[in-house]
């Protein structure tokens, strides 16, 4: 009779991944358009996930591939926060702290790669003289500084697992993802790094521009030696394709000295 059972969609293989619980991503994924499902289902939908429970050599594994390298956006299996409901955070209101529109701290530098190499932490091929590959912006942070959000949006995605300055190879540590219109045109921002998160925010949770979203911090491996404190924050278009952020971050940068000039003050 297994003649005529229907293919089935998971297989076994002997290897050790990670699990993302279906009950903490279930919520998110119903609200996705065709193009997010595309984009993120990979990451966060359980129908898409790749990454599933150690189960001493043996687990189980969907056959659905994407689009969307590995790696790039979320590099170390992440999981996610449940749903928040719906509830909201303002503004901080304050304005001493608070940064101009489209920037995530007051008064942003960019940080350098190494020793006097401010391109290095810009977008693109700009480091090893070239040839290795930089996916988004880094931006100098004190560790346990506020850090706003750069514009209206929706949190997509959170990490909070890391204690404060817990290192990780190949490791973004804890981040924010939040969903934004800026033009007329959906952005995903990512603000990695951080020591802690707002515990006010949740997959779900509506955020304006300004907003704290958390602290800056030196998790993940922005934790190894000689690392200047930084958040490096990354962007995806709606199809879910690495985009260089630094045109949504209100500052202009000189690349080669790293500082910046702002629109607001």
């Amino acid at each position: 009779m297994f003649k005529h059972m229907k293919k089935q969609f998971y297989y076994i293989i002997p290897v050790f991944i990670f699990l993302l619980n279906t009950n903490q991503t279930n919520a998110q994924c119903e609200n996705f358009s065709a193009l997010e499902l595309k984009a993120f289902g990979p990451w966060l939908c359980p129908d898409y996930a790749r990454r599933l429970i150690n189960l001493e050599g043996v687990v189980l594994t969907p056959r659905k591939t994407n689009s969307v390298s590995d790696g790039v956006f979320f590099p170390d299996n992440f999981p996610t926060t449940p749903p928040g409901g719906g509830n909201s955070v303002s503004n901080d209101g304050n304005g001493i702290d608070t940064p101009c529109k489209g920037d995530p701290i007051r008064n942003p530098s960019i940080a350098p790669s190494s020793a006097g190499n401010y391109k290095g932490g810009t977008y693109g091929y700009t480091r090893n003289g070239g040839t290795k590959f930089h996916d988004g912006m880094d931006i100098v942070a004190e560790p346990n500084s506020k850090l706003y959000s750069m514009y209206d949006g929706v949190v997509i995605s959170i990490r909070t697992s890391f204690s404060a300055g817990q290192y990780a190879a190949d490791s973004y540590g804890n981040f924010v993802m939040i969903k934004s219109i800026v033009n007329n045109k959906v952005v995903y921002l990512k603000y990695n790094h951080l020591n802690s998160v707002n515990s006010e925010i949740k997959v779900g949770t509506q955020v304006e521009q300004g907003a704290v979203i958390g602290t800056t911090g030196t998790t993940g491996n922005a934790a190894a030696n000689g690392v200047v404190p930084h958040t490096h924050i990354q962007a995806r278009n709606e199809d879910g394709e690495s985009i260089d952020p630094d045109p949504y971050i209100a500052t202009t940068f000189d690349k080669t000295t790293g500082e910046g000039t702002s629109p607001c003050y």
